[in-house]
């Protein structure tokens, strides 16, 4: 009992004699003295039921600006530690300071009022190492949301300063809430549009879109990618890429302006070319065009005269079934009522029917010496089923060198099953074929014995064929012991192969070549290239034709040079004579002459 009287002594001693100290305190801060003031201040403020007084001492020292020391900051920051001690205040000290603090109030009020201040400081300044500060040491303020709006604002105008994307995308990363945000974003689309714009390549505008799809400038460079294709297209000039152009921009100004190239392109080919098919195709291609009538007039006029000169009943049927409404119809029912065959007719469908690939059963042609025409350089002989397959082929060099080529098909001869070379002897490659449902092939077993001349090297592989749904090769992958190559194929409108991607991998080594495919009128392939890159050529090959179809010139490029090739046929439209020509070569073989007989 006496301890505890003696412990509540010795608290009320503490208690008056802070109460006195205080107040001396207080009563120096009156004075302006503001060092002797912060002495007592710094030395109650230990005591928690003194700090809240002390803390407000403290906070008022800081606050006057008459002070040496003078900082809002840590006025700031003693005024909350003085609320803070709020509830732990001697109650007894509020009567005895009463003269220089009278309740809680005040030293609520004493936070509010540097807060107030410390906000309008900063306001006033406005810059970022004030707004810095700010939200670094006045955690707490109820001006923290408006100082950091402030900051947001400065720091956007400081990236408006460098006005560069990576100063916008740096403001957006650090503020992701922040009100100017949509303004910053509005800067990179503007700024990355303006570098496009200035660079003007078709990627950096695909690019573009890729990366700002949400931008207002994605019409625009839609705009110029589709100005871009079109230049390309003008350049390029192809039936193809006119189709692709069209069929990507419908009822556009430029898809307009390009049909109707199209349609004067095609109209003076189908002049020159001047025959009944190429009329069809571009009536079937361009019903919509203004030459419509004419190039009906003259394709009826045309296939009448072929029909007169062919002058056969099926001729004459063929000519009424395919053109109805042509004013020549009444005509050819005519000659075909009063048609009789002759004995000479009669003996030239005999002929021909004689020589129809059905009934040839060898083919023996020669390679001849350009500089001694007597001189052989190749024989080679042909064995044909009765479908007209080549069954076997056998070519003999002057060197030497002898060819065998054996293949085995099916019971009707429509499908190729095996097919075995051999080099003097030496089996060369084996080629096995299988096929699905639709008499599509549907996988391969290759075997090379040595490097086989395909470009595959010596091993066993795997052919995988895929199709698209119309029966045109879609993949082909050919896999074998550290060895691939994969192709695959693009579809044009015509339903035929624009485009092969090739991927070969050998050894790990990676090679990707391209093969573009051009055609005619006809849909007949005029020209294959070649890419060993994005744009490298390698090789072109350009195909001529005459008006049956068969290929009567074939020009290529390759590392070599250039190459040229004419055909020779007979009335039966069968190949008489090859002449290979090597113009880069004078000296090496420059003319080649390959003449082909037939026995029946």
């Amino acid at each position: 009992m006496k301890t505890f009287a003696l412990m509540a002594l010795t608290m009320l001693f503490v208690l008056n004699l802070g109460a006195q100290n205080l107040k001396k305190g207080f009563k120096y801060l009156q004075d302006k003295d503001f060092d002797r003031a912060k002495v007592i201040f710094d030395q109650s403020v230990s005591e928690n039921t003194l700090s809240c007084f002390s803390f407000y001492g403290n906070a008022l020292i800081f606050k006057d600006k008459a002070y040496r020391a003078h900082d809002l900051y840590r006025a700031f920051e003693s005024a909350k530690k003085a609320v803070e001690y709020l509830p732990s205040a001697d109650e007894g000290m509020w009567s005895k300071l009463s003269d220089y603090i009278t309740d809680k109030e005040q030293v609520k009020k004493l936070l509010d009022e540097i807060d107030n201040l410390l906000y309008l400081q900063v306001k006033n300044e406005n810059t970022i190492p004030a707004s810095e500060r700010f939200l670094k040491e006045a955690t707490g303020s109820a001006y923290y949301k408006a100082v950091g709006a402030i900051y947001s604002n400065q720091r956007f105008l400081q990236a408006q300063e460098f006005n560069t994307i990576m100063a916008y995308e740096d403001f957006i990363k650090e503020f992701p809430e922040a009100l100017e945000v949509p303004s910053a974003t509005q800067k990179i689309y503007s700024l990355a549009y303006q570098q496009v714009v200035k660079a003007d390549k078709l990627a950096d505008y695909e690019a573009f879109i890729a990366k700002y799809p949400n931008s207002p400038q994605v019409e625009g460079a839609k705009v110029k990618i589709m100005e871009k294709e079109y230049e390309m297209v003008l350049l390029t000039g192809t039936d193809d890429a006119y189709e692709r152009f069209i069929k990507k921009y419908p009822g556009t100004t430029q898809s307009a302006e390009l049909r109707k190239k199209q349609i004067q392109i095609n109209y003076v080919q189908a002049r020159q070319l001047n025959s009944v098919n190429v009329y069809n195709n571009f009536l079937k291609k361009f019903p919509e065009s203004a030459q419509v009538p004419e190039i009906t007039v003259i394709r009826d006029s045309l296939a009448y005269l072929e029909a007169k000169n062919i002058n056969t009943t099926q001729a004459y049927k063929e000519f009424i079934t395919k053109y109805p409404n042509a004013p020549q119809v009444s005509r050819v029912m005519a000659l075909q009522q009063s048609l009789n065959y002759s004995k000479l007719e009669l003996a030239v469908m005999k002929n021909r029917q004689k020589f129809s690939s059905t009934n040839v059963r060898k083919a023996v042609f020669y390679k001849v010496d350009p500089i001694d025409s007597t001189k052989k350089t190749v024989v080679k002989t042909v064995v044909y089923d009765a479908f007209g397959n080549e069954l076997e082929i056998s070519e003999t060099t002057t060197v030497g060198a002898k060819v065998d080529i054996k293949r085995v098909f099916n019971s009707t001869g429509t499908l190729m099953l095996e097919e075995l070379k051999k080099v003097d002897g030496n089996d060369r490659y084996l080629r096995k074929y299988f096929y699905n449902e639709n008499d599509l092939i549907d996988s391969a077993r290759i075997i090379c014995y040595q490097p086989c001349e395909d470009g595959l090297p010596q091993g066993t592989f795997k052919a995988v064929y895929s199709y698209f749904p119309d029966r045109n090769l879609k993949e082909l992958v050919i896999q074998g012991e550290n060895y691939s190559k994969i192709s695959t194929y693009t579809i044009n409108n015509q339903k035929l192969v624009s485009q092969e991607f090739i991927k070969i991998t050998e050894q790990e080594k990676v090679t990707e070549l391209k093969v573009n495919y051009q055609y005619d009128f006809y849909d007949r392939l005029i020209q294959k290239s070649t890419f060993s890159g994005e744009n490298t050529i390698s090789a072109v090959e350009t195909f001529f034709y005459n008006k049956a179809g068969d290929i009567t010139k074939y020009s290529a490029y390759d590392a070599l040079g250039k190459i040229r090739q004419s055909n020779s046929f007979n009335s039966y439209n069968m190949l008489t004579r090859s002449v290979v020509e090597f113009p880069n070569a004078p000296s090496n073989n420059h003319v080649l002459v390959c003449e082909y007989h037939y026995d029946n």
